[in-house]
């Protein structure tokens, strides 16, 4: 395996969590702001 699929598959894994992370962030604001979701 070269070093830059390594660095790819890396940007990929992080882009894919902080994607993740900003969902989860907008849905419990969504919850603070409605609570009766």
């Amino acid at each position: 395996m070269s070093q830059e699929s390594i660095s790819e598959f890396s940007k990929d894994a992080f882009v894919d969590a902080v994607v993740t992370w900003i969902i989860e962030v907008n849905q419990s604001l969504c919850v603070i702001e409605n609570p009766k979701l």
